[in-house]
C-alpha cells in the first residue's frame, strides 16, 4: 500500500514538472516584446477596421528581375534586384481597403530607373513594367502580388467632374490623317482599341494599361488617322484630386531634390497636325521645387519612324489579404 501511495507521488511530481517544463518553453517561444519585426513591437492589432487609407506597412521583398534589351529596345539587358538599394523597398501606403483584400503602393519610387527605347520600348513597356514589378515585390507565400502603377489607379481618385472638364479638351474625335510618311507605327498600334490604320478602326482593342504577349517591330501603313489619346496634364495638386490620395500618388518628397520621374504601365497617342504621331508611355512628373506633381508622357517611337529614349523610376503596387497584417506598437503595420 505505501508502495504503491510512493508511485503515485513520485509520478505527480514528474507530471508537474513536465507541466512547469511546457509552460516554460511556451514562454521562450512567445515573446511579444522581442519579435523580429522590422521595426516596432507587435500591439495585437487584428481588426481589419482599425486599418485606414494612408497607414504605412512595412514589407521588404526579394526578387530579382532581368529586363531584356530585346524587349525593351535598349542598348543591353538591365538588371534589377530588390535586394540592392536601387530597387529595395520597405514601406507601403495602403491605398485601397476591399473588404479583407488591401492594396497597397510603394511610400517611394525606387531610386534605380529602366530605360526603354523606340518601337519595341513602346510595344513592350506595359508588360515589362508590370513582370518587373511582379517577379520584384511578390511573395506567393504571403499572399503577395505586384504590379506596375496605371494610369487607372491615378483617375481612379481625381473627381469625376474634373476628368470630364478635362477630357473635352482632348476630344478623341479631333484626330489627323498623315500620309505614307508619317504612317509609322509599332505593331502593338494595331492591337490597341481605337487605333485607326488604313481606314480600319479597332472597336475592340487592348485598353492602354493591357498587354498579355511581347510584340516586336514597326509597320508603315498607307494612312495613319490616330485619334488623340493622350491624357497629358492631370494636376495632382488640383483641389478636385482626392486629397487623402494625392500625398499617396505622389510620394514621400521629403528630398524631392534627389526624385526622378516615374513610369506609368499605360501607352498613350498625341497627334500633332504638322509633325505627325507620337507614340508615348505616360509618366509621373515629380514636383520640384514650386511645381506640381502632374501626369505627362515620354515619346519612345513616331510616325515618321524616328526614336527616342527614356528613363524613370518604378512605382509598385502589390495586393493582399489582410489576414497577413500585423499592427506595431508605433502605429505601423508589416506582413507576415
Amino acid at each position: 500500500m505505501n508502495k504503491k501511495i510512493i508511485v503515485l507521488f513520485i509520478a505527480t511530481i514528474v507530471l508537474v514538472i513536465l507541466i512547469l517544463l511546457i509552460i516554460f518553453l511556451g514562454n521562450i517561444n512567445y515573446k511579444p516584446n522581442e519579435t523580429n519585426n522590422i521595426e516596432g513591437n507587435i500591439a495585437n492589432d487584428r481588426n481589419i477596421n482599425s486599418l485606414v487609407v494612408g497607414d504605412i506597412v512595412q514589407y521588404i521583398p526579394n526578387g530579382y528581375y532581368i529586363a531584356e534589351n530585346q524587349y525593351t529596345g535598349y542598348e543591353k539587358n538591365q538588371i534589377l534586384n530588390s535586394q540592392n538599394d536601387d530597387f529595395k523597398i520597405t514601406e507601403w501606403y495602403v491605398y485601397e481597403i476591399d473588404k479583407e483584400n488591401v492594396t497597397l503602393i510603394s511610400k517611394n519610387a525606387t531610386n534605380g530607373t529602366l530605360y526603354l527605347n523606340g518601337y519595341n520600348g513602346y510595344n513592350n513597356a506595359v508588360k515589362i513594367l508590370n513582370e518587373a514589378c511582379k517577379s520584384l515585390y511578390s511573395d506567393t507565400q504571403k499572399g503577395i502580388t505586384a504590379r506596375s502603377i496605371n494610369i487607372t489607379d491615378i483617375e481612379n481618385h481625381i473627381n469625376k467632374e474634373f476628368i470630364k472638364e478635362f477630357n473635352e479638351e482632348f476630344d478623341d474625335d479631333d484626330y489627323h490623317a498623315y500620309d505614307i510618311e508619317h504612317s509609322y507605327y509599332p505593331n502593338i498600334y494595331i492591337n490597341e482599341k481605337k487605333s485607326v490604320i488604313d481606314n480600319r478602326e479597332n472597336f475592340n482593342g487592348l485598353r492602354n494599361s493591357e498587354q498579355t504577349d511581347f510584340i516586336f517591330g514597326y509597320t508603315q501603313g498607307k494612312e495613319l488617322k490616330p485619334y488623340n489619346t493622350a491624357r497629358e496634364g492631370y494636376d495632382i495638386d488640383n483641389p478636385l484630386f482626392d486629397q487623402i490620395n494625392k500625398k499617396i500618388i505622389i510620394g514621400d518628397q521629403t528630398n524631392n531634390f534627389d526624385l526622378q520621374d516615374v513610369w506609368i504601365a499605360s501607352r498613350s497617342c498625341t497627334c500633332n497636325i504638322y509633325d505627325g504621331c507620337y507614340f508615348q508611355i505616360y509618366k509621373l512628373e515629380v514636383p520640384v521645387g514650386d511645381s506640381n506633381a502632374s501626369v505627362w508622357s515620354d515619346t519612345l517611337f513616331r510616325s515618321d519612324n524616328s526614336s527616342d529614349e527614356a528613363n524613370n523610376t518604378i512605382r509598385p503596387i502589390i495586393e493582399t489579404s489582410f489576414s497577413h497584417f500585423t499592427k506595431l506598437e508605433n502605429g505601423k503595420w508589416k506582413i507576415n
